[in-house]
């Protein structure tokens, strides 16, 4: 069995020369990506949208006015459903992420495909979910462009898989099939239940095994640290995330809690298990507020998303700001787009519901 990222049925020219040099592609991707990052969504810009009245104004400013008016080229601001405005922005960190890696020669299975990794094990967990659900019909479902090029299953036949069988008989052949087999679905209640905590958790936990062999072995010195790093902080953002929503809105016992995390130590795993046991909800705030995770303090007010992504925003800005290491610098960057879009989607739901600006504010990263 070959690793997703080593091996597929499909190859790729998104790929890069082993080790740590830096070649000239490596000084271009770091050149780019502040180029880039300088086009960024400012502090004006959002205080704009956050006045503005409805979904299609906001399509508007972004089209006209902004890094992402190729993307909503097409687009027909006016008639724009929120879901295709969403879609559509979402587009760009792939299309950005593939002007960046372009600069490298082709070999199979390297660290500069995370990205699309990533995203081939997130369709796989989002089919899971519908089925899971009990849907019934067609899966819709939304990817880059770019990712039927190398995905190691085809996408076309994962969308019309109806349930477990059909899902393990498009996944035959890669490294998902065997984990997903691992957790048949037990019928109850004349339902078959699908145990979607570990399929989530193990897939998840493949893709950052994975990655940690991939830098490991192309990487050295501060490169390594720092990208290790930097992926241990998703690792303790999701688990922190995870704990937080399982104990607080569905009162989960610890013990089920620590089950469904990712097994991989992080600087966070105090917090997270405090998180765990805490006993109301009451206690869970003032376990956050006094976690010091935040370079300012927590408030009750915050969600746990926005405290997850502070501390994840404020270590890729000095990643992408200081950083000589051309692939520490493209996981910097990729990871402000990201932040970026969470912030220009609240502000699209906010408007919806029509709450006030000072409000929309709040609920954005600075």
């Amino acid at each position: 069995m070959r690793s997703a990222m080593s091996s597929g049925r499909k190859s790729s020219s998104i790929n890069v020369s082993a080790g740590d040099c830096m070649s000239y592609s490596d000084n271009a991707i770091a050149t780019k990506a502040r180029a880039m990052y300088g086009q960024r969504l400012t502090a004006a810009d959002f205080d704009a949208m956050v006045k503005m009245a409805g979904v299609p104004e906001v399509a508007s400013y972004l089209k006209s006015s902004t890094h992402y008016r190729d993307v909503l080229a097409g687009l027909d601001e006016h008639r724009v459903h929120r879901g295709q405005l969403e879609a559509s922005l979402r587009s760009l960190r792939y299309e950005q992420y593939v002007r960046l890696v372009r600069y490298h020669s082709a070999r199979e299975g390297d660290f500069y495909r995370f990205l699309f990794f990533r995203e081939e094990i997130e369709q796989i967990i989002n089919l899971l979910r519908y089925i899971g659900a009990g849907s019934e019909g067609d899966y819709y479902f939304t990817h880059s462009r770019h990712l039927e090029r190398w995905c190691t299953y085809s996408l076309g036949a994962l969308s019309r898989a109806r349930d477990y069988r059909e899902l393990l008989e498009v996944l035959d052949g890669t490294p998902y099939e065997p984990i997903l087999r691992r957790y048949p679905p037990k019928m109850t209640e004349q339902k078959n239940r699908i145990d979607l905590v570990s399929c989530e958790r193990d897939l998840k936990t493949y893709y950052y095994k994975t990655l940690f062999h991939q830098i490991r072995r192309e990487f050295s010195g501060e490169a390594r640290q720092a990208l290790e790093e930097a992926f241990l902080g998703e690792v303790a953002a999701d688990n922190l995330n995870a704990a937080y929503r399982l104990r607080r809105f569905f009162k989960d016992a610890p013990e089920e809690i620590r089950k469904g995390l990712l097994p991989f130590e992080t600087p966070w795993d105090g917090v997270i298990q405090r998180v765990a046991e805490s006993p109301s909800p009451q206690e869970l705030d003032r376990v956050l507020m006094s976690s010091k995770l935040t370079d300012r303090p927590i408030s009750g007010g915050d969600t746990i998303e926005a405290v997850t992504l502070r501390v994840r925003e404020r270590v890729s800005r000095k990643g992408l700001r200081y950083s000589v290491h051309p692939a520490v610098v493209l996981l910097a960057y990729m990871v402000q787009m990201e932040i970026e879009l969470e912030n220009v989607v609240n502000i699209i739901e906010a408007i919806r519901y029509n709450l006030p600006p000072q409000d929309v504010r709040s609920l954005l990263i600075p």
